[in-house]
């Protein structure tokens, strides 16, 4: 590991332009021109002690930025903590994101179709551009199959046999790329005031589980015809789960194993 330098330089820099990736351009140029020199003798390097940092405008208070508009861009902030948790080995900065962008558009604008009130499982309103700090899927959270089954469903091309590893390992993950849980969609479908959801990814069904759980009808539109049946069934262990479950809204006294035995005796 080399050395670090004793102190750093903050180049700071604020934007007030709408599209601000010709400067964002320019100055991250200039700073990978200045570290790919070699350094000389006697000869200190400046992309050695800089860090650029391009902030925005900051004008949250500002009716310019505030104005309700028919398309959305939210940050979903991840806690670095569940992200990291998911990464054998970290390489670079951006290994380890929190930042998940969703786009909302309306055929109206925003504020008249999207009521201003307090989010159900985050902190913040739903008027708000971000939501966090959201808990990413735990790696035992993730949906896991022979490598065979995962095959049936997301097809053999799509399926990655990492270096050294046995192609026929017991529990793989179906969908590695599953992140957002089922919180998170609840507070969409909430935020939005969904009357009916269309899932175009349903992928390990989070989705759907928070639908279910808002009792909002939804339709998912699955990869294979293997897909839909395991998912089917997916849920269908979520529904049965959730009704032994005290604190579920699903919850059914006959559906646990104390009272069917007690019935049984």
């Amino acid at each position: 590991m080399r050395d670090l330098p004793e102190s750093w330089n903050l180049m700071k820099a604020i934007h007030h332009l709408q599209d601000h990736t010709c400067l964002e351009k320019l100055c991250g140029s200039t700073l990978i021109a200045l570290g790919s020199q070699a350094n000389a003798k006697g000869v200190s390097n400046p992309a050695d002690t800089v860090v650029f940092a391009l902030v925005g405008p900051g004008s949250c208070m500002s009716k310019q930025f505030c104005r309700d508009s028919e398309k959305m861009a939210m940050w979903v902030m991840l806690s670095h903590e569940s992200v990291r948790a998911r990464k054998k080995i970290n390489r670079g900065s951006n290994a380890t994101s929190q930042r998940v962008e969703m786009t909302l558009f309306t055929e109206k604008p925003f504020g008249m179709m999207v009521p201003e009130m307090p989010r159900i499982v985050y902190a913040g309103y739903t008027h708000g551009d971000a939501i966090g700090p959201v808990t990413a899927l735990a790696p035992d959270k993730l949906w896991r199959l022979p490598r065979a089954e995962k095959e049936e469903i997301v097809g053999a091309r799509k399926v990655t046999v990492p270096p050294g590893e046995d192609p026929d390992i017991e529990g793989e993950s179906v969908f590695s790329c599953a992140v957002l849980p089922m919180e998170l969609y609840q507070e969409v479908i909430h935020s939005t005031k969904a009357q009916t959801v269309v899932d175009l990814s349903p992928g390990q069904g989070e989705c759907c589980k928070a639908a279910l759980a808002l009792r909002v009808p939804i339709v998912a539109i699955c990869g294979s015809e293997a897909h839909s049946q395991r998912l089917e069934l997916l849920l269908t262990e979520y529904i049965f789960q959730e009704q032994r479950r005290e604190s579920s809204t699903f919850y059914r006294a006959e559906a646990c194993e104390d009272n069917v035995d007690a019935k049984e005796e």
